[in-house]
């Protein structure tokens, strides 16, 4: 499990370096599903970028299960959770079956399609460690910068 994650930290850092220098988790969340060969215009898209952001933002105290009403009020209940979680679900069916099968290998080693609850989970996850590992690496960069600092006085 941990060298699917390395593969899949060094996925989504090389997608970040290549976009971004924004650190915006939106973004990168985005830009992988398009990695990943989610389409970006159908409905599903939107509510998958929603539900990792808001699961990766806090994944310890928000229920998967709690996901889907959440959007909902996003979308000021213009659409309901059971519907949130089959546009969802339909979206993952269609990037499992056409999208980039290498890609998905390194978030789904398995080999085998994700449920809508274990893709939002696993995306989030794998972001929450590589949104912790930049903000290790700018701590190590601004302790390197006030060193060096220091030194030349």
């Amino acid at each position: 499990m941990e060298s699917v994650f390395k593969d899949a930290l060094r996925h989504i850092s090389s997608l970040a370096r290549l976009f971004s220098n924004r650190g915006d988790i939106t973004y990168v969340i985005t830009l992988l599903l398009m990695e990943l060969g989610f389409p970006s215009h159908i409905v599903g898209f939107s509510f998958l970028v929603d539900a990792i952001g808001i699961f990766e933002e806090d994944f310890k105290s928000v229920a998967l299960y709690g996901l889907y009403p959440c959007i909902a009020k996003r979308y000021d209940e213009k659409i309901d959770s059971k519907n949130i979680e089959q546009t969802i679900r339909d979206a993952i069916k269609k990037a499992w079956g056409s999208g980039n099968q290498v890609v998905w290998c390194y978030y789904f080693p398995k080999g085998k399609k994700p449920t809508s609850e274990e893709f939002i989970a696993q995306i989030a996850r794998i972001l929450h460690l590589w949104k912790g590992s930049c903000e290790a690496q700018k701590d190590r960069t601004e302790r390197q910068k006030e060193e060096e600092f220091y030194e030349l006085r």
